[in-house]
């Protein structure tokens, strides 16, 4: 194979590899979208108390993170706007790793935020959970980078 080739395969291992890093994302947040819309109530309270805000409060914020989740989702599956998607995955997994990474050091008191699976792993902030997150914030660095790279800013 020439050096053109090896290089026009490669870049479409990476474009499939971006995708399936797109999709897995999209998948996430839809599915913990959808875990907290079938349960409002309980984050609603959880949040509530550990924002202090009360139970009205946290059922804003639920509804709020609820309807970004949803919307991420879809403009990841859709590839629209790659760019601010992107940049808000990669913001946003960053974030929750950040949240796992500071439970997991006790400084702040563990809340079951419902987002993308549970932080503790038999009671408390354990390994399993730190890697998870990790990989998220991998994936969504790939497409982050991918929408800053990509010269034509186009969905795959």
């Amino acid at each position: 194979m020439t050096p053109a080739g090896r290089i026009v395969r490669g870049f479409l291992t990476y474009r499939a590899f971006v995708l399936a890093c797109r999709t897995v994302l999209a998948v996430v947040l839809i599915v913990a979208a959808t875990s907290k819309a079938l349960d409002p109530g309980s984050a609603a309270d959880e949040w509530g108390e550990a924002f202090q805000v009360g139970r009205s409060g946290g059922a804003v914020l639920v509804r709020f993170v609820i309807a970004v989740d949803y919307v991420l989702g879809a403009l990841l599956v859709t590839g629209l706007w790659p760019r601010p998607v992107g940049l808000s995955a990669l913001g946003l997994f960053s974030l929750f790793l950040g949240v796992s990474v500071v439970a997991w050091l006790g400084f702040v008191p563990l809340v079951r935020c419902h987002c993308f699976g549970p932080l503790e792993f038999g009671g408390h902030v354990g390994l399993p959970a730190f890697i998870r997150n990790l990989l998220l914030v991998v994936m969504s660095g790939t497409v982050a980078a991918h929408s800053l790279t990509d010269r034509e800013n186009r969905a795959l």
